[in-house]
């Protein structure tokens, strides 16, 4: 008789599958040649799993099969298994003996059948703050239906960058301060105060709730990184989350592989550079225009400003101008005027190169936020 469950309640990926396993001899007589195993298949994964008491009490089980089972007496085995997949698992249970009657070997086998959830669903955002700084927003959602406490998020960043601010490295720098033989002030109070609130100590995660943690990567400069011209992507690390539940449990989730992708090159590009230091509403100003040829192929270039995309920001001059000939791995820098007619944070964009020849067109990739003000002296 195999003596197991026949629900485990809500299990998680990341929690740690316990089990005591035991089957009893329930006739009047000796049972010989026990044996007890036990595996974990899920889809074409399968792992035997090993009698774990010893590691837990320091205590050696006793002999796995045995020679005699005696009458209402057990064989037992402990076993844990951490769960890293999600989807259906299958508990394999086997037992093995002789016959009294016949000594013929026969065998046992039971299945429990159980699935695993993932309580947390991981999100990112990433932008690049400048050419060697990237920063990384973190959506931490839990979609169980159980309150989780998240007590510890961590970015493990890959060799190539560095961690600005390392939060991995707060737990000591966050202890509880020690009062005695210590020059404790406000001023290291306040510190510790405030490196608790940005690391996000203790949060307790209700269902459908969501929390955000921002972390800053910068280009490790002892590391050779490899030329993004050939490579498509760059991992940057991955984001460990520890949990409980209200009772205690524990686990933990580690987000796949982030990468950064790299812009496939674009054979026209089109960058303004050179802006003034500060743009006054209704007043003129020129920045520069740098159009970069990546192609193979010459192109007779004509710069356009369309109608529908001058909000805010207009052209004070042609807004159809023609640039030239621009031949293969070369540049053209042409002034424009620009005239800013509202205040505030304002946006240039889809300006677009249109090549004469062959009617194709290339518009400009990322745009150009700038801020306009009232006047010179505005703060």
């Amino acid at each position: 008789m195999l003596c197991l469950p026949d629900s485990f309640g809500q299990i998680f990926l990341g929690n740690t599958f316990s089990s005591y396993i035991s089957v009893i001899n329930p006739y009047n007589c000796d049972m010989e040649e026990v044996g007890l195993t036990a595996n974990i298949q899920c889809g074409n994964d399968r792992v035997e799993l090993q009698d774990n008491r010893h590691s837990r009490t320091g205590m050696h089980p006793p002999p796995n099969p045995t020679p005699v089972l005696s009458a209402n007496s057990s064989l037992d085995m402990v076993v844990d298994f951490p769960l890293s997949q999600v989807g259906n698992h299958v508990l394999r249970v086997g037992v093995t003996y002789l016959d009294p009657i016949t000594r013929e070997p026969k065998s046992l086998r039971k299945f429990y059948r159980f699935g695993v959830q993932n309580p947390l669903i991981l999100n990112f955002k990433q932008s690049r703050a400048s050419s060697q700084e990237i920063l990384i927003e973190a959506q931490i959602r839990n979609v169980s239906s159980l309150p989780l406490f998240i007590d510890s998020i961590k970015f493990e960043a890959t060799s190539s960058f560095i961690l600005a601010a390392d939060e991995n490295k707060l737990d000591e720098q966050c202890a509880q301060p020690q009062l005695e033989n210590s020059d404790y002030s406000v001023e290291a109070s306040w510190t510790l105060l405030k490196q608790h609130l940005a690391r996000g100590l203790s949060t307790l995660l209700r269902p459908q709730e969501e929390l955000q943690r921002m972390f800053r990567l910068l280009d490790d400069e002892n590391k050779k990184l490899v030329d993004p011209g050939f490579q498509s992507s760059q991992p940057l690390g991955r984001l460990h989350v520890g949990w409980k539940t209200s009772v205690g449990e524990a686990g933990s989730v580690h987000s796949q592989p982030i990468v950064r992708k790299y812009d496939t090159m674009r054979d026209v590009t089109i960058r303004l550079h050179s802006f003034p230091k500060r743009l006054i509403v209704e007043k003129v100003f020129t920045v520069e225009c740098t159009i970069e040829n990546h192609s193979t192929r010459n192109f007779d270039i004509q710069l356009q400003f369309r109608k529908e995309s001058l909000n805010g920001i207009v052209c004070y001059c042609l807004t159809h101008r023609h640039v030239g000939s621009l031949v293969s791995n070369a540049n053209i820098s042409i002034p424009l005027k620009l005239l800013p007619l509202e205040c505030g944070l304002q946006e240039i964009r889809d300006i677009v190169c249109v090549d004469l020849r062959t009617g194709q067109e290339f518009f400009q990739h990322r745009p150009v936020q700038v801020m306009v003000y009232t006047t010179a002296n505005e703060a």
